[in-house]
């Protein structure tokens, strides 16, 4: 019987001349030493231009956009924005996005949601008075189909955008789907 190599362990060595959990630990070592932790990543802070280091970086993702702000005071004041840089914010997400101006947005809104007719000053969602009033569009085509109310929104992406499965639940509803008992 041979002894674990780790000076001062009487315990049998069972993997490459360790004891079970020395091996561990050198093999942990190892690793650890053969992929280094990578270099510290240097930003600059959009809003006061000093140079810092976040404290996490994601790993295989795009941080381009990520850990802009070098402190929490100076995220307070970048994501401060007037009403002005706000609408010209949306007018670019609904060109960019939709192809549609702000104009054309606002009046497709007014009409309230294209199934259960809610406008956007009811604000059905939660009873809440807000703009809950979104632009849907096919996922595949990117195409805009019409204005919905948050709640029939989220209900039609529930159902997959899938027509026959929202035929099928509203013949359910309506009562002529028999469902068999568990009997």
């Amino acid at each position: 019987m041979e002894s674990c190599k780790r000076e001062g362990c009487v315990r049998e060595a069972k993997v490459k001349g360790f004891c079970q959990s020395h091996y561990s630990v050198e093999h942990r070592r190892q690793k650890a030493a053969a992929n280094p932790p990578p270099l510290p990543v240097t930003r600059v802070c959009t809003q006061c231009g000093e140079t810092f280091q976040p404290k996490r970086e994601r790993v295989n993702s795009d941080t381009s956009q990520r850990r802009r702000f070098c402190s929490p005071e100076c995220k307070r004041k970048g994501r401060v924005q007037t009403v002005q840089a706000k609408e010209n914010m949306m007018r670019r997400y609904y060109r960019e996005r939709y192809n549609m101006t702000l104009e054309d947005v606002n009046a497709m809104k007014a009409g309230g949601c294209a199934i259960c007719g809610v406008t956007e000053s009811l604000g059905r969602w939660r009873g809440k008075s807000q703009s809950n009033i979104h632009i849907d569009h096919d996922h595949a085509s990117g195409l805009v189909r019409g204005p919905l109310c948050h709640g029939c929104n989220v209900s039609i992406g529930h159902f997959n955008d899938d027509p026959e499965l929202l035929r099928r639940a509203a013949a359910y509803l309506e009562g002529s789907l028999v469902v068999a008992s568990r009997s």
